[in-house]
């Protein structure tokens, strides 16, 4: 759900593969601002990494939650190898107590202003 629309997200797993529809129409994801910054929030944020299993299928490398994420903002076309990464840096992360599973990340997220 974005600010002005909703959207459908389509696939399987955490292969970064399907698609995104808005009424049942394809939604081209390099077209839509708002879907492009809300992945590039969800790549940033992420400490997860997607890489192959000996079958050729996605596996995945840290919290489902973040894998998700990460396979989502594939699906939209951002590359977590590139750009995305180097433009905001990560200057501060830790653990939070254990029994939340969480781990915050502070960023400096400028374009974001």
């Amino acid at each position: 759900m974005l600010p002005t629309h909703t959207l459908q997200v389509t696939g399987a797993g955490y292969a970064p593969e399907g698609g995104f529809h808005r009424h049942g129409v394809i939604v081209d994801a390099a077209q839509d601002g708002l879907l492009q910054g809300l992945c590039r929030c969800a790549l940033l944020c992420n400490d997860a990494r997607l890489g192959h299993d000996a079958a050729g299928g996605c596996q995945l490398v840290g919290d489902p939650t973040e894998g998700a994420l990460l396979a989502l903002a594939c699906e939209a076309g951002l590359d977590p190898l590139e750009a995305a990464r180097d433009e905001v840096p990560a200057f501060f992360g830790y653990p939070a107590w254990s029994c939340a599973a969480l781990l915050p990340l502070f960023a400096v997220v400028t374009w974001l202003v």
